[in-house]
């Protein structure tokens, strides 16, 4: 899941939420 994330970009930890933020969209789906 988190390989994804650019951790060479300047803005890691915006990335790191955005990424966060799907996961927990798929998790609320599969809780439905």
């Amino acid at each position: 899941m988190f390989e994804n994330i650019p951790f060479e970009h300047h803005d890691i930890k915006m990335d790191y939420i955005i990424t966060e933020s799907k996961i927990i969209n798929c998790e609320e789906i599969r809780a439905k």
